[in-house]
């Protein structure tokens, strides 16, 4: 039941938005044409009711045409609005049948990633949103099943395996399409070093369009929230400027604080360079506008991390999985170096137990690492 009255009002949503989108013309001077006729006919004509005074209450209806309007006003009135009701009509059918002619030569590729929550009752598909226009076509990963616990090595490079293929299975349902007339949605919930190496891989994928998962109303949802202004607050800068430095984390805190301890274990004797908006919340971050200021941020740190000629940067990174693969997608994997994205285990004594080494400019394909190896490069 909860399924149907979220498609019923996914589907009300859509319609609402199409009835009153700014390009249906139209449909606006068919609704003009009809108030006109509307207000020309009303005004000349009066209804009026009395009850009887009985025991059944029967009521008696009048209409009578007092002629307060002049006939002629109302009649061209009348033909006016007839004339602006038909002719709009007309054209939002045009319009339509541009707009369709349109999205068929256009489409939108729905990447949909599963490794964690269970959202096979809400598809991405279902969810895109109403101003990207043309055929949906769905590309769904599902890592369910290789991330089942216990996690071996084998189902992690499994994993990696399946999505590897994601820009091929792309390229295939758009393969007879121009770039310009393909537009990509992208969301999922996925482990953070996985959603880090999508972003890489959809690196030049133009106009794409990031979405999360709304624990609360358990649905999709659009970046659409207004920007707060609060960006990370940076620290450990100044100690790269002592000496060469092979190894760096980096600890990104967006959603929630990355564990410190368990850093200081896991990556012992590393410089630690933080970057943390102050008291970060889950399933807070909802603004493209801010998202896209803190990717430009982050690029930043580590343009100035390049300084210190790091031969590896580990990576921890506590975010929502929009902005984990948007801070993928703008890593500059020729300039920046090679990187480590890990993955967090609370319940594990180890609280980084892995990670993925990214596809850099000294790494030829991604692959899977142990934090016994993390400060080894490949």
């Amino acid at each position: 039941m909860v399924g149907l009255f979220r498609w019923l009002r996914i589907h009300v949503e859509k319609l609402i938005g199409w009835l009153l989108r700014p390009a249906n013309i139209g449909l606006r001077v068919m609704h003009g044409g009809l108030t006109l006729f509307a207000v020309s006919t009303a005004g000349n004509w009066l209804a009026s009711f009395r009850a009887s005074d009985t025991p059944w209450g029967k009521v008696s209806f009048e209409i009578s045409n007092p002629a307060s309007t002049p006939e002629l006003i109302t009649a061209i009135g009348a033909l006016l609005g007839l004339a602006l009701a038909a002719g709009g009509a007309v054209f939002a059918a045009v319009c339509q049948m541009r707009a369709n002619r349109q999205a068929d030569r256009k489409r939108v590729v729905v990447l949909e990633m599963r490794g964690l929550v269970d959202t096979s009752d809400a598809p991405l598909k279902d969810a895109i949103p109403g101003r990207l226009i043309g055929q949906p076509e769905s590309v769904l990963i599902d890592l369910r099943q290789c991330m089942q616990p216990p996690v071996s090595l084998a189902s992690l490079e499994g994993a990696l395996e399946e999505l590897n293929a994601i820009p091929r299975d792309i390229r295939s349902r758009c393969k007879d399409f121009a770039r310009s007339d393909i537009s990509t949605v992208v969301a999922g919930i996925l482990q953070v070093p996985f959603l880090f190496h999508v972003g890489m891989l959809l690196d030049d994928e133009g106009q794409l369009t990031l979405m999360d998962w709304e624990r609360t109303a358990r649905e999709w949802r659009e970046l659409g929230d207004p920007d707060d202004g609060i960006l990370f607050q940076v620290s450990g800068l100044a100690q790269l400027s002592q000496a060469r430095c092979p190894d760096i984390v980096v600890a990104v805190s967006a959603s929630y604080l990355v564990n410190e301890l368990g850093i200081a274990e896991t990556f012992s004797g590393m410089p630690i360079v933080h970057l943390r908006i102050p008291e970060p919340v889950p399933n807070a971050l909802w603004s493209e506008a801010k998202q896209q200021a803190l990717a430009n941020q982050f690029l930043q740190v580590m343009g100035r991390i390049v300084g210190a000629s790091p031969d590896v940067v580990h990576l921890v990174l506590a975010a929502p999985s929009s902005l984990s693969v948007r801070l993928g997608s703008c890593y500059d994997a020729r300039n920046f170096p090679a990187v480590v994205v890990y993955q967090y285990e609370q319940s594990q004594p180890n609280k980084y137990p892995w990670g993925v080494r990214m596809k850099t400019h000294g790494v030829l394909r991604a692959e899977i690492v142990e934090t016994s190896r993390a400060s080894a490069p490949a």
